[in-house]
């Protein structure tokens, strides 16, 4: 369990000069954040070494190349893992690697291994230094958008503030990172995909609630058995429905179409679904509260957006005792 921020790259597509423009921005957004933020340094003293947190992020290697570091901040003398960028796209290239001849997208060629790079995978466990290193990650994800892509424990709220600080500062504005912005994902990803496999990339890529995902979906598809037969086979990985993988699907489903009728079609009477019993049905749909008026549990969903609003350790336990006692799941896990 842990706060991360990830950042993925293709660096076989990307422009020396244009890496190196981009280096220099985020350093510029390091170096203006407060508290100050700090990287783990050591000092020879002659009888012995001394590790020191300094505000001096940018170092330089023993073959001359520049990078920086940022362990957490000086105000809260917090830390949580390393994150390190270094200054020439060079650094991530292989020597023996062969850029394809045709325009690639990430989005489109996540499982490629050889050709993506990741740049960030480390754990800010949702510290101070959360926020800025957000905001370079969206620098560079929207500065070359289709080799770069963030991803990570990211809200909407943090994005929001993370990339309003950076545009402040910059004098090139950036965007929020694609995987919390739904239609314009979806719109990307559209232009290359169709049909299921179209569904199954944008709800892996996409960290924003599932219901938004599912309300897009159905609005955006003119053929509706399309994702009607995508919700068959995720229903179909469950034994029964009173798991909590089901009510999440079920949640999904209500909210973004209000049509219960079609989901016990799906679950319970097509041949090709999987077929729930009525009484396993009964009781995963009580475990949902949908039978409890929306006014009498409103307190509860201002307390999940309280939480989601909120990445820390702390929020993620909150969060799992929350779901699991308000969801009936304890009997049946």
């Amino acid at each position: 369990m842990g706060i991360y921020v990830n950042l993925e790259i293709m660096p076989a597509f990307i422009d020396s000069a244009l890496w190196r423009e981009t280096y220099d921005e985020s350093l510029l957004l390091l170096k203006a954040y407060t508290p100050p933020l700090m990287c783990l340094q050591v000092e020879n003293l002659r009888f012995a070494k001394r590790l020191f947190y300094s505000s001096r992020l940018e170092q330089t290697t023993a073959g001359g190349q520049k990078y920086w570091e940022v362990v957490g901040d000086l105000g809260t003398k917090t830390s949580g893992e390393t994150f390190r960028l270094y200054g020439n796209i060079s650094d991530y290239q292989d020597s023996e690697e062969i850029t394809p001849k045709e325009d690639i997208d990430i989005l489109l060629r996540k499982e490629d291994s050889k050709l993506i790079r990741s740049i960030f995978h480390a754990k800010t466990q949702g510290l101070p230094y959360h926020i800025p290193l957000i905001a370079v990650a969206a620098l560079i994800e929207s500065r070359m958008p289709r080799y770069a892509f963030v991803r990570g424990n990211i809200t909407k709220s943090q994005a929001k503030e993370a990339v309003g600080w950076a545009n402040s500062i910059l004098k090139k504005k950036i965007e929020s990172p694609i995987c919390l912005e739904a239609t314009r994902l979806w719109q990307c990803l559209s232009k290359s995909l169709v049909g299921e496999e179209l569904l199954n990339r944008f709800t892996d890529l996409f960290l924003g609630d599932k219901e938004e995902a599912y309300r897009l979906i159905w609005s955006s598809l003119s053929d509706k058995e399309i994702m009607k037969n995508w919700i068959i086979k995720k229903l179909r990985d469950y034994d029964v429905p009173t798991k909590i993988g089901c009510h999440w699907i079920f949640i999904a489903w209500l909210n973004a179409t209000s049509d219960l009728r079609t989901l016990i079609e799906l679950s319970s009477v097509r041949k090709s679904g999987p077929l729930f019993s009525p009484i396993d049905m009964a009781e995963a749909l009580t475990n949902i509260w949908i039978t409890i008026p929306q006014k009498d549990t409103k307190y509860l969903a201002e307390l999940q957006e309280a939480m989601e609003n909120t990445t820390t350790v702390e929020s993620q336990l909150a969060q799992f005792a929350l779901v699991y006692y308000t969801t009936g799941v304890k009997r049946k896990l």
